[in-house]
């Protein structure tokens, strides 16, 4: 599982942001399906927010417009046998 922490995300960062900077993509594909692909969740980062998903599950951003940091704590839960 991938579970990425926010811990400080700039103030332009928010829910009415229409060019969604910063905004974690879960489920697109790569096969630049044009106005068919279809994006299945879009998650605008908070502080203090962790977003859990399958690693498997194809994840990006959208391009960070601003100058002020995004600080995340990027982790990966295996379990184990």
């Amino acid at each position: 599982m991938s579970a990425p922490a926010y811990i400080q995300v700039p103030q332009s960062m928010h829910e009415n942001d229409p060019t969604r900077s910063g905004w974690l993509r879960l489920g697109e594909t790569c096969l630049n399906l044009g106005e068919r692909e279809q994006i299945n969740k879009l998650i605008c980062p908070q502080p203090g927010r962790i977003i859990i998903f399958p690693s498997y599950l194809w994840h990006g951003t959208y391009p960070i417009t601003s100058e002020q940091p995004r600080i995340i704590l990027p982790t990966d839960i295996m379990p184990t046998a």
